[in-house]
């Protein structure tokens, strides 16, 4: 798949997950407890792992098990793994496989592992691997950032009161990552203060870890990469929710 090809995938993916988003919401903008604790917080929580197959695919989507479990919570991770699988069922390349049997099966991997987890919040990483027939796979991530108080997802417009943020996340990804990369301009490219950049950006309570899939920040054979911005560099640029999150006055 061309690097072009894979941005309009993940672009056509955001939309179908923003609407799955607001399938699983209730109620209007304003914040409230929708959702009561299905476990205790020393109880692991297991979603069920699934494996699919057929004559033309090879499904396989895993679970890791966590803790602080909500039908919110849960229902915004089987949301977000469904949309990429039907995403993927639905993709015009697979259905060149139904129509010629000769193409090799395609392969979807998908695995969701709790990156962070506390009594106030959590964070999830989901990450997405197709094999297509090519030379190579291609990977992309989702993540969700979520707010047991309000059984909420966490959105980065919430977070932050000052545009300028994201001139600030630029400028330390991009001097994080030049030490790794050789071809600076794809990386000025790649990071540049878009907010669509930094989409995939995961809470800790240290800082932000933000994941770059393959192609963002750099051709295919470097592989993905992760910058954490420390807390430090966000506190002045924080809402009220940020606050909460990472501290400051």
């Amino acid at each position: 798949m061309l690097r072009f090809e894979l941005q309009l995938y993940v672009m056509k993916q955001i939309l179908l997950l923003g609407l799955c988003v607001i399938m699983v919401a209730c109620g209007g903008t304003t914040k409230e407890k929708k959702y009561e604790n299905t476990s205790s917080k020393t109880e692991i929580y297991q979603i069920d792992n699934q494996v699919l197959s057929s004559d033309t695919y090879e499904a396989k989507i895993l679970y890791t098990p966590f803790r602080f479990a909500d039908d919110g919570l849960v229902e915004r991770l089987e949301a977000m793994v469904d949309a990429e699988k039907q995403l993927f069922l639905g993709s015009d390349g697979l259905k060149q496989v139904e129509k010629d049997p000769s193409l090799r099966k395609w392969k979807l991997d998908i695995e969701v592992k709790p990156v962070y987890q506390s009594e106030q919040f959590s964070s999830f990483l989901i990450s997405v691997y197709i094999d297509s027939g090519g030379n190579h796979g291609n990977g992309h991530y989702q993540v969700l950032n979520y707010d047991h108080r309000f059984s909420d997802s966490i959105e980065f417009t919430e977070i932050f009161d000052d545009k300028q943020v994201l001139d600030m996340i630029s400028e330390r990804t991009i001097i994080s990552l030049k030490k790794e990369l050789n071809d600076h301009k794809w990386l000025e490219k790649g990071a540049e203060p878009d907010m669509l950049n930094f989409q995939f950006w995961i809470y800790t309570p240290v800082g932000m870890l933000i994941h770059f899939p393959p192609y963002q920040v750099g051709p295919y054979v470097v592989g993905s990469k992760s910058v954490m911005i420390e807390k430090d560099y966000l506190v002045p640029y924080l809402s009220r929710l940020g606050k909460r999150m990472w501290g400051g006055k």
